[in-house]
């Protein structure tokens, strides 16, 4: 979370690019995180098969 000081009420006017990289963390959470939780749940094989799919969806620059 972000706290933005004497932000006015309308943020997403004032301050596009932190609510831009809000939406963008939401859409596209953080792919290690999913791998390391997949890999602890379901093993190996799975975490494979979650990579890929991500590799697919997310931005090459968010998977770095």
């Amino acid at each position: 979370m972000q706290f933005i000081p004497y932000s006015a009420h309308y943020t997403q006017l004032d301050e596009l690019e932190i609510v831009a990289s809000a939406i963008k963390r939401v859409v596209y959470p953080d792919a290690e995180n999913i791998l390391i939780r997949v890999l602890k749940n379901k093993g190996i094989d799975s975490m494979v098969a979650v990579y890929k799919t991500i590799k697919d969806k997310y931005p090459p620059e968010w998977l770095s």
